[in-house]
C-alpha cells in the first residue's frame, strides 16, 4: 500500500546493473513508496559521480515540490515500510553527528521553493569546496553535517535513530551485530558497493543474511 511518498537514488548504468537486482526489488515490496526513480548519472570517475549527490537531489526536489521525497543510496534494502520516517520538520536524518547521507527524508511542502534550491545549491558548493581541500574521504557527508549545523537549518532537521533509519553495520561484524536490530530497523545499509570503476558487488553472505531474516 502506497503511503504517498516518492523513493529516489542515483546511479550509473553500470553501477545500477550491479545494485538494482540485489536492493531495489525490497524498495517495491515492503517500502510503501507510492513511485520509485532511479536517476542516470555520468562521470569520468567514481569522485565526479559521487560529487553530483547534492545536485541531483537539488533537481529532484524541485521537480517534485510539494511532495515527499525520501533519498536513499542504492545500495540499501528497505525491510519495512519507510514513510514514518517523515516528520514534521523539513529534513530528516540518521546518524547526528556522524550522520550518513545515504538516507534523507524531504518533507517538502513544509518549506518554500526557494528554501530548497537555496540549500541545495549551499551544499553542492561546500561539498566540492571540501573535496578540492581534501578534508575528508566522503565529502557530501561532511558538508551536510556543517550545512545543518547553522543555525538557519539546525531546526528545520530531525535526527533520527541510525538503528533504525539507516543501520549500517559494520562489515566485518556483521553476522554479530545485526540480530540485535533486527526487530525495529527499517532500512539496512550496506556500504559494500562502494567501487564504481571496478564494479565491485556486495558482499553475497551479508545480501543472504538481510533477505533470509526478511524473507525479501
Amino acid at each position: 500500500m502506497s503511503e504517498g511518498f516518492r523513493l529516489f537514488t542515483y546511479a550509473t548504468p553500470d553501477y545500477r546493473e550491479i545494485c538494482e537486482p540485489v536492493f531495489v526489488p525490497s524498495w517495491y515490496k515492503l517500502s510503501g513508496a507510492k513511485a520509485i526513480d532511479i536517476v542516470p548519472v555520468e562521470g569520468p570517475t567514481p569522485t565526479a559521480v559521487h560529487l553530483q549527490k547534492p545536485v541531483v537531489i537539488g533537481k529532484y526536489l524541485q521537480e517534485h515540490y510539494g511532495e515527499r521525497c525520501l533519498y536513499m543510496d542504492i545500495d540499501a534494502f528497505t525491510v519495512r515500510a519507510v514513510g514514518g520516517g517523515f516528520t514534521d520538520r523539513p529534513i530528516g536524518v540518521a546518524r547526528w553527528p556522524n550522520i550518513n547521507s545515504g538516507v534523507l527524508f524531504f518533507n517538502t511542502a513544509l518549506c518554500g521553493r526557494n528554501y530548497w534550491t537555496t540549500f541545495c545549491d549551499r551544499w553542492a558548493k561546500m561539498t566540492a569546496s571540501m573535496h578540492k581541500d581534501g578534508t575528508a574521504p566522503h565529502n557530501d557527508q561532511d558538508a551536510l553535517r556543517v550545512l545543518l549545523s547553522q543555525q538557519e537549518y539546525i531546526n528545520d532537521c530531525k535526527y533520527m535513530d541510525y538503528e533504525i533509519w539507516n543501520y549500517c553495520p559494520d562489515c566485518k561484524h556483521f553476522l554479530n551485530m545485526f540480530p540485535g536490530v533486527k526487530d525495529r530497523v527499517r532500512i539496512v545499509h550496506l556500504k559494500v558497493c562502494r567501487d564504481i570503476a571496478s564494479g565491485r558487488g556486495p558482499d553475497p553472505d551479508h545480501v543472504k543474511a538481510v533477505k533470509e531474516a526478511f524473507k525479501l
